[in-house]
């Protein structure tokens, strides 16, 4: 009855009942008593009696709901977020929400304390720390947000300051009141780092803690800069503009361009603000809307609205719902306001703004009738238009125009060019992936049909890699060449697109997953590991410069991944399935699911699967050598970078190392060779040597945590009684708990490679008695490929309609 009571809109704890009974009923030991439902039938007592304060009561829920958040349903997850994490719960600060979940966090609940934190206004996770932390502004104004509201104590209206007070810098009220509240507990103050944040800022800009929104007088009909004292006027370079405020356009005019070289402070502020010109309406004509608009200011009481320009544009627009009602006032405002722009009656910024479009990403503020360009988005040559265009009540952009944008493509390679595969290579869009099936025919024909069958170099990099030969004459596991080659960015170059290295695989064709890789994953981690060291040279770098040394393209795509335990939890009712399970449901997956699933590697210990749709792999044997990405890379090639920020501490220049080995492992650099210089009695060329005999070779494999391991398993193992202990586990080992299953072809693929080689049987024939089958033109004039058996409607060739064959797939 009380979920019932509260279901209407998911805002009242009361629909979290059954979340309750189902979580806590059983009386799990570790819980608080607090979490079960009766606490929710108390929460209802108490809150309709007004026996306890809102907060009071969210503290008897907060750890049985928060630690539990993502196993809530919806309706109770929404309920937490409007009742316990919104703006009116600011005694939720960010690290309250931290506190709630204690110390130390086991890994579920490190993802429920992400889910909560990210629902608040104003936190973040930070990943690194493993907390719930406030996002720092710099600005009292917004960190001290609950000391602004509307009856707030230090509110400019309790203060009965006005704007004109606001503007001159009349804010001393404000600064006393923030002085006495500001000791209070973060819980009180609703944030964290308010306390700290005015401590910083008063003494600077004690006068103007309270932002104004802008210095244009309207009755003077002239911008307000008597902020300004006369010590901070003189305090401009060579005093060019006099030295005590005049408060005249003049030397408005002298300030503004050298207003850089003032001291800090609120003039200096202040003029800033005025130089600058956001060129959107929505800032710049803020005073000026609520001027001319004054008298849809009471209409607005009790809707969560303040009067604004954005807040007026949006009525303007509306006609439907609860605020349709107001959409006349807001034309009158809007007619109130184009009057003043007609006539002169605005702040000049205000004026420049509604003869501009705001700027918008990279497209910068635009004049009214203008035009701008821009290159097109990464992956496209040519450039892209956009228009500022009239409208009411504002100007606004037009559609970005892209048809001069044309994507990047991969040129055509002929297969007598191609002298490391020998197969034909036709030009291919970035992003798309060629694909080839087949190889038989070339098998037994020396490479006839490189166009349209996998070359022979191909098939012999297969076996090299693989040690695989398909046969698609194979009674028990019948299988057929297929060969990809994925069109992709440069990733040193944004502007080119490049070819990867092709995939040649054995496709099963009878609708099995026969086709096995033991040992084996689609690469899916090179990609990971080259961007985490990519960080690390940005850092050490530069973003420009690390970009020339190093950079991380994808080699397997990853379009999808099940962890079971999680598809348990969640869709299977909490029913544990079997690992022979996992591999029914993930060939299911991807040969009914997906598009275009080209293979799964699953992990056999942590009960993954990982899909893909083009998949390079990695065995055992790779990640027991080095990661070709890094090892080729300028980063590891190039000359050695200047050692600058370690000279500070007397390190010399170590000339071996390479600069992704400095950026990696510098760090350590300063701590070996100060116990360098005691062991070898101060010598520093034998304690740089030292130094960089202690530097591991970053490129192999062996080098890097198994970051899916330690996520998962907090880099512990079992130890075979019950308990765990430290398991550092490396990427060298990575493969050996995983399995690569190569997905069978699709009905029309198959049905397509049974007609190719029915096409060829009968020059096939001729083949053994003539031993010249390449010259023979039956095989020649004979010969189906794949790609030809189907028409662009889906209907097969004549040859391949026969009822032998179809009744075979069908």
């Amino acid at each position: 009855n009380l979920e019932c009571q509260a279901a209407t809109d998911c805002t009242d704890l009361r629909v979290c009942y059954s979340d309750m009974d189902k979580l806590f009923s059983t009386g799990d030991a570790e819980m608080q008593s607090d979490c079960n439902v009766r606490t929710i039938g108390n929460f209802d007592t108490a809150y309709n009696l007004g026996t306890q304060s809102e907060f009071v009561l969210s503290q008897q829920l907060d750890d049985c709901l928060f630690s539990y958040y993502n196993q809530l349903s919806t309706c109770c997850q929404t309920a937490v977020n409007s009742y316990m994490l919104g703006p009116q719960r600011y005694e939720y600060t960010c690290d309250t929400i931290d506190r709630v979940f204690g110390t130390p966090k086991d890994d579920d609940q490190l993802d429920d304390l992400q889910a909560v934190c990210e629902q608040k206004d104003g936190c973040f996770y930070n990943a690194d720390t493993t907390t719930c932390e406030e996002v720092a502004t710099g600005s009292t104004f917004l960190q001290c947000t609950s000391l602004w509201m509307d009856g707030s104590p230090c509110s400019p209206a309790a203060l009965n300051l006005t704007t004109e007070d606001l503007r001159s810098g009349n804010q001393d009220a404000i600064a006393f009141c923030l002085s006495q509240t500001v000791v209070y507990p973060a819980s009180n103050l609703g944030s964290d780092l308010c306390q700290d944040t005015y401590n910083t800022e008063v003494a600077t800009y004690g006068a103007c803690l309270y932002p104004v929104h802008s210095y244009w007088d309207a009755d003077a009909g002239a911008y307000d800069y008597s902020i300004c004292t006369d010590a901070e006027i003189a305090s401009v370079t060579n005093s060019t503009c006099g030295t005590i405020n005049e408060d005249n356009s003049t030397q408005l005019t002298c300030l503004l361009p050298v207003v850089d070289s003032m001291d800090a402070g609120c003039c200096q502020r202040a003029l800033q603000q005025i130089a600058s010109n956001s060129y959107a309406m929505t800032n710049e004509c803020y005073d000026d809307v609520v001027r001319v608009c004054a008298d849809l200011e009471p209409l607005l009481a009790g809707t969560g609205l303040l009067l604004s320009p954005a807040t007026v544009f949006v009525l303007y627009a509306t006609t439907t719902g609860p605020l349709a009602a107001l959409q006349p006032s807001a034309s009158t405002c809007v007619t109130n306001l184009l009057t003043a722009l007609a006539t002169g009656d605005v702040s000049p910024k205000c004026m420049s703004a509604a003869a501009f479009c705001e700027p918008n990403d990279a497209w910068p503020a635009t004049a009214v009738g203008g035009e701008e360009m821009l290159p097109c988005d990464v992956g496209f040559t040519g450039n892209k238009t956009r228009e500022c265009v009239s409208g009411v009540p504002a100007v606004q952009w037009s559609e970005v125009d892209t048809s001069q944008c044309q994507i990047l493509t991969c040129p055509t390679i002929e297969a007598a060019d191609d002298s490391d595969y020998g197969q034909y290579w036709p030009e291919t869009a970035i992003g798309d992936i060629h694909t080839i099936q087949g190889g038989a025919i070339n098998a037994a024909t020396g490479n006839a049909f490189v166009d349209d069958q996998v070359s022979t170099q191909l098939q012999t990099k297969l076996y090299l890699e693989q040690g695989l030969v398909c046969n698609p004459a194979a009674e028990e596991q019948p299988s057929i060449y297929y060969a990809r080659r994925k069109c992709q960015l440069d990733p040193y170059d944004s502007t080119q697109a490049v070819w990867a290295e092709p995939v040649v695989e054995c496709r099963p064709i009878d609708s099995s997953f026969s086709q096995v890789l033991p040992n084996t994953v689609c690469d899916f981690v090179t990609e990971q590991v080259v961007a985490g060291v990519a960080a690390n040279l940005a850092a050490a770098f530069g973003e420009t410069t690390a970009s020339s040394l190093l950079a991380s393209a994808a080699a397997a795509n990853l379009i999808d991944a099940i962890p079971w335990s999680i598809y348990d939890a969640t869709e299977n009712g909490g029913v544990t399935t079997t690992p022979d399970e996992h591999q029914y449901l993930s060939q299911l997956y991807c040969t009914q699911a997906l598009t275009n699933c080209a293979a799964y590697t699953y992990d056999s210990v942590l009960g993954i699967s990982y899909f893909f749709d083009y998949c390079p792999t990695l065995n055992t044997q790779d990640f027991n050598g080095t990661i070709d990405a890094l090892a080729t890379s300028p980063a590891n090639t190039a000359p050695i970078f200047p050692y600058d920020q370690y000279a500070a501490s007397g390190l010399p220049d170590l000339g071996t190392l390479t600069a992704v080995q400095l950026a990696v492992y510098g760090p350590a650099f300063v701590e070996y060779y100060a116990t360098a210089l005691g062991i070898f009695a101060g010598n520093a060329t034998q304690a740089a040597a030292y130094v960089i005999s202690q530097v591991p070779d970053i490129t192999q494999w062996s080098y890097y945590d198994d970051a899916v391991w330690t996520a998962l398993t907090g880099d512990v193992a079992p130890d075979g009684a019950g308990g765990y202990v430290p398991y550092d586990l490396k990427l060298d080992s990575f493969a050996d708990r995983h399995t690569t299953y190569i997905a069978p072809l699709s009905s029309a693929a198959s049905i397509a490679e049974k007609c190719s080689l029915v096409s060829a049987l009968p020059a096939l024939g001729t083949f053994n008695v003539t031993g010249n089958l390449v010259d023979d033109p039956v095989m020649i004039d004979a010969f189906i490929s794949p790609s030809e058996a189907w028409n662009d409607e889906g209907i097969p060739r004549p040859e391949c309609f026969n009822n032998t064959l179809w009744m075979y797939f069908i």
